[in-house]
């Protein structure tokens, strides 16, 4: 029933209407479908209102939060999931959360297992209703009097936890395996460093923080040298996020360190093939950090999911698709304003160790983003016969990219089993990034379709932009980038009568050896044999910085022959959302000197943005 206030306001609304009606001689049916749809919009909006906020803390004796209903604070569900007990959590679906509803998590979360050894277990957290499009269900971290953490980490709070030592080094020991994760005081905030790093040896001076496995014996040192006894948590017992074929869910402003998601498995953890998976997805403002594996892992139809102003670090990767399902992979990604950094190092090796891995699929597009420390950034691939199409990689700040034992550490890369069938890697626009230092490339690609790289500035790399396909041609629009001080080669391309719309870059390095040039000896010899850069630079670009340490630097200078110097290629906005052009025509590089700014800049740690919309 609507609210008294609602119909009285309704009535009024009918009364003027009618009255107006009278007055100007408006056909009365005309009047009376008017009344139908006001009472259709009432009737809509009565059902909106129904929309509830919902509370859940964390596992505690049953009691402990009131009536535990979920409909408060002081009534908040009792725990994220029934864990060992045999009632509480909260209710989904009749009585409970359901479309359109939003539900706090508070407090710190981490799963407590009472089993008679160790064993390697994982609470689900699991979402038995889905959301619509019109009313998503909201996920949210940020309850101002007790903000939510998920922790991927938790204690067996039976076992023996009789420690022996310290030791005359200060390192304590125990006669059990806690595993290769392990985690100090995660109930504590603010209490040194979370996350213990694992060492070879049983004993050790310095390196507080860390920890030891030798022979069914754990070695610790805490970050305090004091007594590790109630203090450490491992990653073999933890919450894990576990979608069900799940749609229309946002997550927002939750910590989940440690955190792992299970994506389409069913409750024996084999992999759901009957579609449709999980889609419409929403990550925003969370942090994901210490991942035991990589933290998402997607597949064919798990579309639609956005990654906006999260923070990812050290795993062994942080977002991955496979295409292995027979279909097209997962498509239409949005990941925007994140910073990804510190993957595959310490603990959490990996041959890839990517901030964004993408196996086929359509439609990505990634923006804003920073990355630092990792190996290739951003990698597509793909293997022949299955497609990878219409995908934008815009505005990323890249640091660093190291190599690993498989990925070659460039910035962004196209890749995959270099066939010489086309259309099957369409669409690629690379645009306004900034990559600096990679041990690979700044932009690498394999890929016999046309590609296209505008506005990038690629700085201390060991090569600038790399195109090279084995069996097949070149087609590559390249125009408006920068390319400065390169530690082995400006360019590679290599390609069967390459087709380059190649021009009006800059090309610098403050020691120029011809060897920078490969085969083509010099700047002048690579336009001469390539027929391109014909109206492009050999100059110092004068950027702020010649050796950035962070996106800024990157912007040119007032004398920078960088301004002006550049080609429309349908750009509208800079790296910092400055309008292109500005002054007699686009300049050369991610920034647009002196530019307006059309859009309220949003920044992330690395590239000092705030926040993206």
């Amino acid at each position: 029933m609507l609210p008294e206030t609602t119909w009285e306001a309704a009535l009024e609304f009918c009364a003027a209407a009618r009255k107006d009606a009278i007055v100007h001689r408006i056909n009365l049916r005309s009047f009376t479908m008017l009344g139908f749809l006001v009472s259709a919009a009432l009737a809509w909006t009565a059902s909106s209102s129904f929309a509830a906020t919902w509370y859940v803390r964390p596992e505690a004796p049953t009691g402990t939060y009131g009536s535990e209903n979920g409909t408060s604070y002081a009534n908040a569900f009792n725990g994220l999931t029934i864990g060992d007990r045999s009632k509480g959590g909260p209710v989904w679906g009749s009585g409970g959360i359901k479309a359109g509803d939003t539900l706090y998590i508070c407090g710190n979360h981490w799963l407590k297992i009472s089993k008679v050894a160790d064993s390697f277990w994982h609470g689900r957290i699991a979402f038995p209703v889905n959301g619509t499009a019109n009313s998503p269900i909201t996920i949210r971290g940020d309850y101002s009097a007790d903000k939510g953490t998920v922790w991927g980490y938790g204690r067996n709070t039976t076992l023996s936890d009789s420690w022996t030592g310290p030791d005359s080094n200060g390192v304590y020991k125990i006669n059990r395996d806690l595993g290769q994760f392990i985690a100090q005081d995660i109930t504590i905030a603010g209490k040194g460093t979370f996350y213990l790093t694992e060492l070879s040896a049983t004993t050790w001076t310095g390196n507080y923080g860390a920890f030891s496995r030798v022979n069914g014996v754990t070695y610790v040192k805490t970050t305090d040298g004091k007594s590790p006894a109630g203090r450490l948590y491992t990653g073999d017992i933890a919450y894990r996020l576990w979608f069900l074929r799940n749609q229309y869910i946002n997550f927002k402003n939750i910590g989940f360190p440690g955190f792992l998601t299970d994506i389409d498995r069913d409750e024996n953890g084999e992999l759901i093939t009957t579609l449709p998976r999980s889609n419409h997805i929403k990550f925003d403002g969370c942090q994901f950090r210490y991942g035991t594996d990589t933290f998402f892992v997607m597949f064919d139809g798990n579309d639609y999911w956005d990654f906006n102003n999260c923070l990812f670090e050290y795993a062994p990767n942080a977002i991955y698709t496979y295409g292995r399902m027979g279909g097209v992979g997962s498509s239409y990604m949005h990941v925007a304003g994140s910073t990804f950094r510190h993957l595959g190092v310490l603990m959490f090796p990996h041959q890839d160790a990517h901030g964004i891995g993408i196996q086929r699929g359509l439609g990505h597009v990634f923006e804003h983003n920073s990355f630092d420390d990792t190996g290739t950034a951003i990698e597509f691939w793909t293997s022949v016969g299955n497609p990878m199409r219409n995908m934008t990689v815009r505005y990323n700040y890249i640091n660093n990219p190291k190599i690993k034992s498989v990925t070659e550490g460039n910035g962004i890369t196209i890749s995959g089993d270099n066939g010489d069938t086309l259309g099957e890697r369409t669409g690629f626009n690379i645009y306004s990034n900034i990559v600096v230092g990679a041990q690979g490339a700044g932009i690498s690609s394999n890929n016999p379709d046309p590609i296209t790289l505008n506005n990038n500035v690629i700085v201390g790399c060991a090569t600038g932009i790399r195109t090279k396909v084995n069996s097949g041609t070149v087609q590559a629009t390249v125009k408006n980038n920068i390319i400065l001080n390169p530690k082995t080669a400006f360019i590679v391309c290599n390609g069967t009568g390459s087709k380059l719309n190649w021009d009006y870059n800059i090309y610098y390095a403050a020691s120029n050896s011809s060897s920078l040039w490969g085969s083509w000896g010099s700047f002048g010899g690579w336009k001469s044999a390539m027929g391109v850069d014909s109206h492009s630079l050999w100059t110092d670009p004068k950027l702020v910085s010649s050796t950035p340490a962070k996106a800024a630097d990157c912007m040119p200078q007032e004398t920078s022959r960088a301004i002006d110097s550049g080609v429309a290629v349908g750009i509208a906005l800079d790296f910092a959302g400055g309008a292109v052009p500005y002054g007699n025509g686009p300049d050369i590089g991610a920034y647009e000197y002196g530019a307006t700014i059309n859009v309220t800049p949003t920044k992330n740690a690395a590239q000092n943005w705030t926040k993206y919309e």
